[in-house]
């Protein structure tokens, strides 16, 4: 999905996702390419993959909510689902593949066992929650966490190694902790494995 000037809210995703590229694409859980919106109480627990073809200089931005952002807000959302990329360019994150310019991103985790790519050319950009960003204007990250024992392979990635990492017991924990808020937010052990989920 493109959004552009609009807004997604309680929206998500359980299928999973392939996009084969002979070009610039992204692919997410819930919006591939999104600039001056918003994404709210959005969730996504598919496995979602970028494939290249093969055709030189192409870019694959792959997220598990969002492929793409720019000058977007993100709040209250989270991905289950796996994150892989076999070539090309390689932008891939556990939430975001890239960001440009930011906005206000909050309260959000990704428990990705996997976020990884098989190939070896190109540059590569992964992260346990943004591959990558560029930004010209100010915003604001802030209440992320990613899962520490996951399979990341990290080459450049951003946002990975510093706040945030988490064992799935310290995960499923955030809402009991107070981490996230808990008029939005519950566990439940037999819902998506008993991480955190919207009401």
């Amino acid at each position: 999905a493109y959004l552009n000037s609009s807004a997604i809210y309680n929206c998500y995703n359980h299928a999973n996702i392939s996009c084969l590229s002979s070009s610039y694409i992204s692919a997410a859980g819930i919006a591939s390419y999104i600039q001056h919106s918003s994404i709210k109480n959005c969730y996504n627990v598919g496995d979602i993959s970028g494939i290249y073809d093969g055709t030189s200089g192409i870019t694959l931005n792959v997220g598990g909510i969002v492929g793409y952002s720019s000058d977007a807000n993100l709040q209250s959302c989270y991905n289950l689902g796996n994150i892989s990329h076999n070539g090309g360019s390689v932008i891939i994150g556990g939430i975001m593949g890239w960001q440009v310019n930011i906005g206000k991103v909050a309260n959000f985790y990704s428990a990705s066992n996997y976020i990884y790519t098989m190939y070896s050319g190109y540059n590569k950009n992964i992260g346990g929650i943004l591959g990558y960003y560029k930004s010209s204007s100010s915003g604001s990250w802030s209440n992320y966490y990613w899962l520490s024992t996951a399979n990341v392979t990290t080459l450049n990635g951003v946002i990975n190694s510093i706040q945030g990492q988490s064992t799935s017991e310290q995960l499923k924990a955030l809402v009991s902790n107070g981490n996230l808020s808990s008029t939005d937010w519950a566990t439940n052990s037999s819902i998506d494995n008993g991480y955190p989920y919207l009401k």
